[in-house]
Order: structure tokens, then C-alpha cells, then sequence
């Protein structure tokens, strides 16, 4: 008799756990979790089951029903990443609509059957008849509702996941949950034995739950560390626009004195014009250096760099050996790889004075192995920290903001992915930051350029 008993409260309870989530699905337009999550669908429905089931025995009549609400909503918030407000509006359709069908099918069969209630809960045959009567129109109406496009049934609330929170107060409300069965098995004579068994179940389920919730997070830090990087890139390109925009606001200054002189009509005019051409050619020669090194976007960055090392008094000193197309690397991941260390570097040279401060970049082809130097004279960085300069939020800056500590981690990233790796060298005359990818060969079979081409500055 237990065991029919038994049997027959799981299936019931199983049944309403699908019954709530589809409807709680329905409500928050989110009816592809279920196809995309069946392990987490899995999961919610074992779980409100045992949970269910655990309630009916080892928490007092009228005080279970609340705790099945508030745990359920405080579990399918977590595994949806719904807001617990959004939450509660959504859950409590389905419990509402299991109640009210719970009390209309009571009402009914006390009428056909002319019995009471007493006689119908003290009844099993009767009990279950009744149970398979109402979960079949329940499942029925909830299925309907799943797959039917009604539109009033869209509820258009802005979702925010908030797991984290989620999770944390599910462990503390799990946690008071725990201590008041226990406290109501022992005072009440319940099966002690019967309450550890559920007890391993939830225990169980709640170390599943944490390993999904453990895939979560690591795919939002995977999706936070990719916003990094296309951050790093879009700074590099509104760095590019600005300067375009500043040189395009001085060319036009400079044709405007140029028109000016002509305007003037003079007998040295002429000769006037050509003096501040000249001296316009030879500060753009100064300030400005293009190079080829074999990536149309790095030989940009380092237009721009030139010009910013031109104004702070450092001189880039910039030797292909081999061009970057001799490196087995994404040429698109290459100006950010490249320009994370040299902005370091140039942040390095003006932090301490000097008559010469250099960044020097020298590329070549070495056993089969490419590589890319990037050095500086300035400080050195201390050796403690050597190792951890491409942590992630690491810096050494003063005003440690936002923006700081992502760089270096970013490059590490980038560097990675291509297979490749960096070694940093630090003393007080020289700070060498080496990195090393595979080198792709050539119809020869042979990796690099035959021919050096020692300075590619123009």
C-alpha cells in the first residue's frame, strides 16, 4: 500500500513540476530553454518533485505549500537567470492554476460521488482517480497554452539575470529549510530514515545545480573577456579617427594660409609658400614615419605611435627583418597584440626622465620560429612581479581604474590563441618583451625572407 502510495505522489508531483515549468516558459517568452537546457529542464523537474514530496511529509499542513512555492521560485530563478520579481510573477499563474483546478475537481467529485473530503483523502483508490482526473486536465490546459500563440499571455517585463544573487539566497533559504524538517522529523515521529534518503537527493541535485551554475559563469567570464578584447580594438581604431580628425583640422589651417598668401599678391608670395610647404613636409617627416611591415593595420598603428613618440621625445626605432606575414598568426589579432606593449612601453619611457628614451621593434625569423622584440630603457620592472604582469586586472598604476590591469591579459589572450607565447626580460638599462610564434614558410620551404630589409621606415 506504501508503495502504491509512493509511486503514485512522484508521478503526480512530476507531472505538476512539467506543468509549472511549461506554463512559466509560456509566460516569460522564453520557450526555447527547455530545447536548449534539458539537462537543467531534468534537474527543476526531479527537484520540485523530491522537494514536493519531502514537503507533504516533513513540513506541517498549510506551511508546505508556501516553502514549495518560495523554494521553487528562488530554483527556477537560478537556472533561468530570470529576476526573482519577474519570478514571482510568472510562478504564480501555474500555482494558481493548479489550485484552482485542485479545488473545482475536489467540489466535483464530492458532488458525483456524494461523498466528503475526509472520505476522499482517507480513500487511496478514490484519491488517485481523482489525482489522474485533474493532472490529466491540468497537463491538458498547460500544453494547450504551451503550444498556442495567445498573445495576451506575453507578459513583456525586461528580464535581468541576476544568477549570482539568485544563488546565493537559494543556499541560505535552503539552508533554513533543512533545519526546519529536520527539527519537524524528529518532533513529529517521521521516518528519520525516509528524510535522509530525500535528503541525499536534494544533496545530489544541489551539486548538479552548482556545476551548471560553475559552466555558466565560466562562459560569462569567456564572454567578458571577449568584450575586452573588442574593446582594446575599438580604442585603438577611435585613436586612429582622432588623429585623423586632429590632422584633418591642421591641413586644413595649413590650406588656409597657404589660400592667404596667394591672396596676397606680394613679390616674394611664391617663395613664401614654398618655405612653409617645406617646413610643413619636413615636421609631417619628423612626426610622422610609415612602415612596411608586411600588415596594412599595424603599419597604421605605428603612423600614429611614431607621431605620439615624436611629441614626448622617444624615438621609435622600428627594424623589419621579416615581414609579419612570415608569422603563423591573424593578422587582425596582430595591432592589438602590438599595440598593448608598445602603449606599455611608451607609458614606461615617460614615467622617467631621461636626455634618450628609445622603443626599439626588431622582427625576425629564428629556427623556424618568429618573432617579434619590443624593447625599452625604461625603469625596470621588478622581478617579484614579473610573473604576474599579464594577470587579469594586474597594474602597477597609481590610478587603478577601470581601464587599468587589462592590457597585458589581453595580449596573453591573443598570444595564446595563435599558439604563440611571450617572455619578458627586465633590467635597469633594458626591458625586452620577446614574443614567438610559428613562422610560416615560404615556396622554398624555408621559413622568413631571403632578404633583410633593415630599415622599413619611410
Amino acid at each position: 500500500m506504501f508503495m502504491g502510495t509512493f509511486l503514485s505522489e512522484v508521478i503526480f508531483n512530476f507531472i505538476e513540476s512539467v506543468i509549472i515549468l511549461l506554463i512559466f516558459m509560456v509566460l516569460s517568452q522564453n520557450k526555447g530553454f527547455i530545447k536548449q537546457n534539458p539537462s537543467k529542464a531534468l534537474i527543476f523537474c526531479i527537484f520540485y518533485t523530491v522537494l514536493a514530496f519531502w514537503a507533504t511529509y516533513f513540513i506541517p499542513f498549510g506551511l508546505h505549500t508556501v516553502i514549495i512555492f518560495t523554494i521553487t521560485l528562488l530554483f527556477i530563478s537560478l537556472i533561468t537567470g530570470i529576476s526573482i520579481y519577474n519570478t514571482v510573477i510568472f510562478l504564480l499563474t501555474p500555482f494558481l492554476l493548479l489550485l484552482v483546478t485542485d479545488i473545482l475537481g475536489l467540489l466535483a467529485t464530492m458532488f458525483v460521488l456524494k461523498i466528503d473530503m475526509a472520505t476522499l483523502i482517507n480513500s487511496p483508490k478514490i484519491k488517485i482517480i481523482f489525482s489522474v482526473c485533474v493532472k490529466t486536465v491540468q497537463l491538458g490546459i498547460c500544453l494547450y497554452l504551451y503550444f498556442s500563440d495567445i498573445k495576451w499571455l506575453k507578459i513583456d517585463i525586461l528580464k535581468k539575470e541576476n544568477s549570482l544573487f539568485s544563488f546565493l539566497i537559494f543556499q541560505a533559504f535552503m539552508m533554513g529549510f533543512f533545519l526546519i524538517c529536520s527539527n519537524y522529523a524528529t518532533s513529529s515521529g517521521k521516518s528519520i530514515v525516509l528524510y535522509n534518503i530525500l535528503l541525499f537527493v536534494i544533496y545530489l541535485l544541489y551539486i548538479a545545480l552548482a556545476f551548471f551554475d560553475l559552466k555558466e559563469r565560466s562562459r560569462l567570464v569567456g564572454l567578458q573577456n571577449k568584450l575586452k578584447l573588442y574593446e582594446e580594438d575599438v580604442k585603438n581604431l577611435e585613436g586612429i579617427i582622432n588623429i585623423i580628425r586632429r590632422e584633418k583640422h591642421d591641413f586644413l589651417n595649413h590650406i588656409n594660409t597657404v589660400f592667404a598668401l596667394t591672396k596676397l599678391n606680394k613679390p616674394d608670395s611664391l617663395e613664401r609658400i614654398g618655405a612653409y610647404l617645406q617646413k610643413l613636409t619636413n615636421n609631417l617627416q619628423s612626426s610622422y614615419k610609415f612602415y612596411n611591415t608586411g600588415n596594412d593595420f599595424v603599419d597604421g598603428l605605428l603612423a600614429i605611435k611614431s607621431n605620439t613618440c615624436y611629441e614626448n621625445n622617444i624615438e621609435l626605432i622600428v627594424d623589419i627583418e621579416d615581414e609579419l606575414t612570415y608569422a603563423d598568426v591573424d593578422e587582425s589579432d596582430l595591432p592589438t597584440i602590438i599595440g598593448n606593449i608598445l602603449n606599455n612601453a611608451i607609458e614606461a619611457v615617460m614615467s622617467e626622465p631621461g636626455s634618450h628614451r628609445y622603443i626599439a621593434i626588431n622582427t625576425y625569423v629564428e629556427e623556424d620560429n618568429y618573432y617579434i622584440s619590443i624593447a625599452n630603457n625604461g625603469p625596470a620592472i621588478p622581478e617579484k612581479i614579473l610573473d604576474t604582469i599579464f594577470e587579469n586586472g594586474f597594474t602597477t598604476k597609481q590610478n587603478n581604474s577601470i581601464d587599468h590591469g587589462y592590457g597585458l591579459f589581453i595580449t596573453m589572450q591573443y598570444v595564446k590563441r595563435n599558439g604563440g607565447r611571450i617572455t619578458v626580460e627586465s633590467t635597469d638599462e633594458r626591458t625586452e618583451f620577446l614574443i614567438e610564434f610559428k613562422a610560416v614558410k615560404n615556396a622554398d620551404g624555408e621559413a622568413g625572407t631571403d632578404d633583410s630589409a633593415a630599415d622599413t621606415a619611410g
